[in-house]
């Protein structure tokens, strides 16, 4: 940001990591570290961002996703849950945000050319 002194128009938010285990093996503390990085952390980047957006009158987040946002797979029960609470997260924040900075589609790889939510600007 002050490289650009202030201006941010769009950014690919692609942080996360994947916990691979049987659901009955991972501790809560484990799934709660899944949830605080690939979740908490996808919408603190959001909320400190967008009022920048907001300032400049537009924006875009590019949020990357997952096919196992979509489907679950053996041993990435964790990894799923939160890249499907990260999917729906995203849109849920849709009415709150002002058009110039509103999320733009997310990305799942795996299903090319394929937007998991349409209609943003």
């Amino acid at each position: 940001m002050r490289r650009t002194e202030g201006t941010l128009l769009g950014v690919f938010n692609n942080g996360a990591y994947g916990q691979v285990g049987a659901v009955e093996d991972l501790t809560s503390d484990v799934l709660r570290r899944q949830l605080e990085v690939n979740v908490i952390g996808a919408h603190e980047l959001a909320r400190r961002l967008v009022p920048a957006m907001r300032k400049n009158g537009a924006g875009r987040i590019v949020q990357c996703s997952s096919v196992l946002g979509l489907v679950s797979a053996p041993y990435r029960g964790a990894y799923c849950a939160s890249k499907h609470s990260a999917m729906t997260r995203s849109p849920a924040t849709m009415p709150c945000t002002p058009s110039p900075t509103r999320s733009s589609p997310k990305r799942a790889p795996g299903f090319p050319g394929v937007e998991t939510h349409r209609g943003c600007t």
